[in-house]
């Protein structure tokens, strides 16, 4: 019901309200100094707040950084005194979703209009298609789209167990590296081939350089945003899905060998 997706969102907001804003602001400082010099409060008070501010000032820079890690490190034992996270399935250990043969890993803009160009073409794709993410918002709206959403952390082996990758036959990833959290494309790949050998796995790289070593990997196809558009990488997934990805591969690899641009 959306009052319990309310409530899941409330209980777990928190941990992201510490981690982002566990810092005591300067303006503390300044209130201190007035209830200090008011008589409100003592010296050894007074010291304890700015000892704080100091302590926290340098230790928030480090939390901010590390959000995403702490908060997967800190994950599980929330989980078990009953703290989960907005959205998430309570099931990962149960069975393995029903076998959709296209599965994203991860859904932002990019993902979007991809699916979006492949809806237009085919509207029964919305049936084959699993997308893995641990944005709210995303999976409802999928769920309004009758496209089928787990929730979870793709970097996360469970979650890709749950989602039915082993049994995939192709395995997209579309975001890259610069948004990727406690993973990478090249690592996505690795995972996704570990656990689907029989699967195309299509993945993205910013860089010229990195798209080569990814086919040199195994990548079935490397979407390249700066050159290359959502209709295409549709046209690779539905390519992809139906057994016939080779020839394009072919002439991306080509394509890519001959790009010598200023920047990698």
């Amino acid at each position: 019901s959306s009052c319990g997706r309310r409530l899941a969102r409330a209980r777990s907001a928190w941990v992201w309200v510490w981690l982002n804003l566990a810092q005591i602001s300067e303006f503390s400082h300044v209130i201190s100094t007035l209830g200090l010099g008011l008589g409100h409060f003592d010296q050894r008070s007074f010291s304890v707040v700015v000892l704080m501010l100091v302590i926290t000032s340098v230790a928030s820079t480090y939390l901010i950084l590390k959000n995403h890690e702490i908060y997967t490190w800190i994950a599980p034992t929330l989980r078990r005194i009953g703290i989960h996270d907005s959205g998430e399935t309570r099931d990962l250990t149960g069975a393995h979703e029903v076998l959709r043969p296209i599965v994203f890993l991860g859904f932002a803009r990019l993902a979007s209009s991809v699916l979006h160009e492949m809806l237009e073409r085919d509207s029964t794709v919305s049936g084959r298609v699993t997308v893995v993410d641990f944005n709210p918002t995303v999976r409802e709206e999928l769920m309004h789209r009758n496209v089928h959403t787990v929730y979870g952390d793709v970097s996360h082996a469970d979650t890709l167990h749950h989602a039915n990758v082993p049994a995939a036959r192709v395995v997209v990833s579309t975001v890259p590296d610069a948004i990727l959290k406690g993973t990478s494309n090249a690592k996505l790949l690795r995972h996704a081939v570990a656990l689907a050998p029989e699967a195309k796995v299509i993945v993205t790289s910013d860089i010229l350089e990195d798209a080569r070593r990814l086919y040199q990997e195994g990548a079935a196809f490397v979407y390249v945003p700066r050159y290359m558009g959502a209709g295409e990488l549709a046209d690779a997934i539905t390519a992809a899905a139906e057994g016939r990805i080779d020839p394009i591969r072919r002439v991306a690899v080509d394509r890519l060998a001959g790009r010598v641009e200023v920047l990698p």
